[in-house]
């Protein structure tokens, strides 16, 4: 029981002692998943695509703001469907056009964490040069000093101008519909020096 004490009040002490760094990110180690569907139809697609860089201001395990740098000529698909086709045409106008907007940026502008470290992101996305703020959940682990953020959130893609087979577009019920949102799975890794 004294063990337990003096190592929880050990463990609180360094957070009381901990200064506000800028770190950056294992973009080998974090990663952003996303999915697809169509609306009528039990067709789903998934994928990734790649961080190519990020940093973030933390003050001990806890993060207060970031900028993310995604490489949309990464995108790849992982469902095993239709593997090239699909790539090239999320890289094409109808959805990223990547050719005229390689990057997509998430800059996080606060973090609210709670006693569980259980994050209340708010950030702001651009894609294709829209910028939108979200806001999501995640939730904060770490061992040792390699410290990981995961979340998933969801986004409505009609309001990066992202448009191709919306509902939206239509008035009437069509099979091949795409559905407006996409969801992401992040994972964010860095390593935390004053801890």
């Amino acid at each position: 029981m004294q063990n337990t004490l003096l190592f929880l009040a050990l463990f609180f002490i360094s957070f009381l002692n901990a200064q506000e760094q800028q770190v950056k990110i294992n973009t080998s180690k974090s990663s952003v998943k996303w999915m697809g569907s169509q609306t009528f139809k039990l067709n789903k697609h998934s994928g990734t695509v790649d961080i190519t860089s990020g940093i973030i201001k933390t003050n001990g395990f806890k993060i207060i703001e970031g900028d993310f740098i995604i490489d949309m000529n990464t995108i790849k698909n992982t469902d095993g469907k239709y593997n090239e086709m699909l790539v090239n045409h999320l890289k094409n106008e109808d959805f990223f056009d990547v050719e005229k907007f390689p990057e997509t940026k998430l800059n996080i502008t606060k973090v609210i964490t709670s006693a569980d470290y259980e994050v209340d992101v708010f950030a702001n996305l651009t894609i294709k040069g829209i910028t939108n703020p979200i806001r999501f959940k995640g939730v904060i682990s770490w061992s040792g000093k390699v410290v990981k953020m995961t979340t998933t959130f969801i986004i409505d893609r009609t309001l990066w101008g992202i448009t191709y087979e919306s509902k939206g577009l239509f008035s009437a019920v069509k099979d091949d519909i795409i559905s407006d949102a996409i969801e992401f799975h992040v994972e964010i890794v860095w390593e935390q020096d004053n801890c």
